[in-house]
């Protein structure tokens, strides 16, 4: 029993059991993503309804017209989404074996390299705000997780890109999802973005915690506790259990977001040219906090107020 309760090490902890644990917490991991993208899928109709209602009527088959293309994706979606994260984990347990070299500036192919246009910067600005608030939000349990991972896997750097759980690949693996709908343009795929971040990304914490308590079933650095009650209840004051409060504030919270997204695509459809094809933000128009210069509106968006050469001179991006 005094060996169970010693902090466990990398030298002393045989590394045998490590695929079979990993194996585990890929299966769970998995599902517990799908299941929560299944349930935003489920619900996008009535979300898409509920943000355009009191907009015009007009405006509201605009929204309808991106819940059907995407309900059309779906099953691609989906499957995407999955093998983008399985590709993640693979490769992780693939760097356990190899050597860890790094490819020098001279076996590097330049040919393969292009610019990034405009609208993948939109999508890629608006991606990156969202992972780092996802980041900010769930830094403890996602630091236990790294440190699981790591221990489990001593030959491997554990860093944001390659663990398969942070918010970074989790979200990169919803944008290549998103190609699947290219005709929706950058308005379309930044609305359905924000139905992702405020339905998937906001219940990240669930998953996290989930793999954390896997791990210890498994013995693997029991003594490292949770000591996380996740934002929604940090903001709530409360360690555990729904209190009044607590579901009163998060239903003011959940009304925020409701509200601000609302504002978003009431922004996005008064630009003009609706959502499915425009391929970008019609004539130049500018979206909110977008300052004029040289010729282009620049900043703007859900970055906040953010200068325009710190997002290198993106427009649009999804509120967050």
């Amino acid at each position: 029993m005094a060996e169970q309760n010693r902090p466990a090490s990398g030298e002393s902890r045989s590394p045998s059991p490590s695929p079979a644990v990993l194996e585990g917490i890929r299966t769970r991991s998995l599902q517990r993503l799908s299941g929560l993208l299944k349930e935003m899928f489920d619900g996008l109709g009535n979300t898409l309804f509920d943000w355009t209602k009191d907009l015009p009527e007009a405006e509201q088959q605009r929204g309808l017209e991106v819940g059907n293309c995407v309900r059309g994706k779906r099953a691609e979606m989906e499957a995407t989404f999955s093998a983008h994260l399985s590709g993640v984990f693979a490769t992780l347990l693939q760097a356990r074996s190899d050597k860890g070299e790094k490819k020098g500036l001279g076996e590097i192919d330049f040919s393969s390299l292009s610019l990034v246009d405009t609208e993948e910067m939109d999508i890629s600005v608006a991606i990156d705000s969202m992972v780092a608030r996802a980041r900010l939000d769930y830094a403890a349990p996602l630091g236990l997780l790294r440190r699981r991972f790591a221990h489990v896997l001593p030959k491997v750097e554990v860093l944001d890109r390659n663990l398969p759980l942070d918010p970074g690949p989790v979200s990169d693996a919803f944008k290549t999802a998103l190609q699947s709908v290219n005709e929706l343009g950058v308005p379309g795929k930044l609305l359905v973005l924000r139905v992702f971040q405020q339905q998937v990304m906001t219940r990240l914490d669930e998953v996290l915690e989930e793999v954390n308590q896997l791990f210890i079933d498994a013995g693997v650095l029991p003594e490292l506790k949770l000591n996380y009650a996740g934002p929604a209840k940090k903001a709530a004051g409360e360690a555990g259990g729904r209190k009044p409060d607590q579901a009163a504030q998060e239903a003011k919270k959940s009304h925020a977001d409701t509200e601000e997204a609302f504002s978003f695509l009431q922004q996005m459809l008064a630009m003009g040219g609706g959502v499915p094809g425009a391929g970008g933000m019609p004539g130049g128009a500018p979206v909110p906090g977008a300052q004029y210069h040289s010729g282009h509106y620049v900043g703007g968006g859900g970055i906040g107020l953010l200068p325009a050469e710190v997002i290198g001179g993106s427009v649009a991006s999804v509120p967050i």
